[in-house]
C-alpha cells in the first residue's frame, strides 16, 4: 500500500503525510470500537470477548479489498538494466546502514507496538484504556501529519531517525517504570516522532534514494525489514525477556538499546557521504 500511495502522491502531486494523515483517522475510530465490542460481548463480567474485533476486522479488510480493485492506478514500466541497477544497490554500504537502522526501528516499534498491551494486562489495564492507547496515539499524530512535509523539510530525514531513537528512549524509560497504566496515554505522545513523522520520512526518502525502476523495490524492502522482519526479531527477543524477567525489564532493556542506536547509526545519519544525504542516482 505504501509503494502504491506514493506513487499516486508523485502522480498527483500530492503530500504523503496527508494521505497518512486519513489513514490513521482508521486507527482512531475503529481501536476504541474493537475495545468497547470485546468487554460489551463477553459472558463474564470483566471479562474480554476477541470474536467482534475479529468479525469487524474481516468487515473492513473486505471493503478494503473492493476499494482498491476499483482504484485506477498506473503501471510504471521496469527500468531498463534492472539486475546491474540491482547488483550496484546490495554493494553499496550506505544502503546496507539504512536498511540497518530501519531494521533496529523496526525491532523497537513491534515490540511497543505488540508487546505493550500484554504489559498493560500485567497492570491491570481495563479493556477500553487498551482500545484508547492506539486512538490516543493517532490523535497525538494527526495534526503533525498535515505537517509532514514542513517538519521533514527543516529537520530532514537524518534528523528525524535520531529524535525517533531519543523519543524511543523517553517512551521506554516512561512505560518502565509506570505504575498507574492510565499515564500511557501521556506516553504515546512521542509516538509523534517515532512512527509518524518517522515513517512519511523514511518513505519520501526511499523515494528520492531510489534508482530509476527500483523505487518501489527500496520502499517495499524498506517497509519489510520495519514490520516483518523487526516483527520477528522483536517477538524472539522481546517474547524470551518477559517470559524470563517480566514487562519492566522488557522496557528497561529496549530503552537502553535505544539510547545506545543513535551512537551506532550517527555516522550513517549524518555523514557527507551517508545513505541520507546522498542519491543512488
Amino acid at each position: 500500500m505504501d509503494v502504491t500511495t506514493m506513487f499516486l502522491c508523485k502522480e498527483h502531486n500530492s503530500d504523503f503525510g496527508h494521505e497518512r494523515f486519513f489513514a490513521i483517522i482508521g486507527n482512531v475510530v475503529i481501536s476504541p470500537i474493537a475495545g468497547i465490542i470485546a468487554e460489551a460481548t463477553s459472558p463474564i463480567p470483566g471479562g474480554k470477548n476477541y470474536e467482534g474485533g475479529l468479525y469487524l476486522f474481516v468487515a473492513m479488510t473486505t471493503v478494503l479489498f473492493v476499494i482498491i480493485y476499483k482504484l485506477p492506478v498506473r503501471v510504471v514500466p521496469p527500468g531498463e538494466k534492472m539486475f546491474k541497477k540491482s547488483l550496484k544497490l546490495i554493494k553499496n554500504i550506505d544502503v546496507v546502514m539504512f536498511f540497518i537502522v530501519i531494521f533496529i526501528l523496526g525491532t523497537t516499534w513491534n515490540f511497543s507496538k505488540y508487546f505493550l498491551f500484554w504489559y498493560l494486562e500485567e497492570l491491570h489495564a481495563p479493556g477500553l484504556l487498551i482500545g484508547m492507547v492506539t486512538s490516543v496515539s493517532a490523535l497525538y499524530g494527526l495534526p503533525f501529519l498535515l505537517t509532514a512535509k514542513w517538519w521533514i523539510k527543516k529537520i530532514g530525514a537524518n534528523g528525524m531517525i535520531i529524535l525517533a531513537f531519543l523519543a524511543y528512549f523517553v517512551y521506554m524509560m516512561g512505560y518502565s517504570f509506570l505504575q498507574d497504566p492510565w499515564y500511557s496515554l501521556a506516553l504515546e505522545a512521542t509516538g509523534v516522532v517515532q512512527y509518524y513523522l518517522l515513517w512519511v520520512a523514511v518513505i519520501e526518502h526511499s523515494h528520492d534514494i531510489a534508482p530509476e525502476g527500483l523505487t518501489s523495490t527500496i520502499i517495499t524492502i524498506s517497509g519489510a525489514i520495519h514490520f516483518s522482519i523487526g516483527k520477528s526479531s522483536s517477538g524472539i527477543i522481546a517474547r524470551t525477556i518477559m517470559d524470563t524477567f517480566g514487562g519492566r525489564f522488557a522496557f528497561r532493556f529496549t530503552r537502553a538499546s535505544a539510547s545506545l542506536s543513535p551512537y551506532c547509526t550517527r555516522s550513517t545519519c549524518t555523514s557527507e557521504g551517508g545513505i541520507l544525504r546522498q542519491s543512488t542516482h
